[in-house]
Formats: structure tokens, C-alpha cells, sequence
């Protein structure tokens, strides 16, 4: 943990999908606003919001 292999494995990842196949949009999704390496992940891929998933608690 906390050496960048999500991050490698991540931009690997997609800049094999862009460069070696058709494929031009990716998702990245359900990464909640509190995980601040993933949200940094899809920072440094110039990922751009499209939705937003809202997680509601209610206290019994």
C-alpha cells in the first residue's frame, strides 16, 4: 500500500484501452468524494465528471 501501484495499474490500463483498441470514452465510476487517491487517479487521467451518486444515511 501507498506505493502508486493503483495509479500504474489504472493508466496502464487505460492507455492500453485508448492506444491498442477503438474504444475513445472510458467510465470511472463510483469513487466516493471522501477517497482522495482515486479522485487523484481520475485527476491525473483528465477525467471529467458526468454524474453524481449521492449516499444518504439515516440514523434508526
Amino acid at each position: 500500500q501507498n506505493m502508486g501501484l493503483e495509479s500504474v495499474l489504472t493508466y496502464r490500463a487505460f492507455q492500453h484501452t485508448i492506444t491498442k483498441t477503438k474504444v475513445r470514452d472510458i467510465e470511472l465510476s463510483w469513487v466516493g468524494d471522501f477517497n482522495e487517491k482515486m479522485l487523484a487517479i481520475h485527476k491525473g487521467l483528465g477525467a471529467e465528471p458526468s454524474k453524481k451518486h449521492i449516499t444518504y444515511r439515516l440514523e434508526l
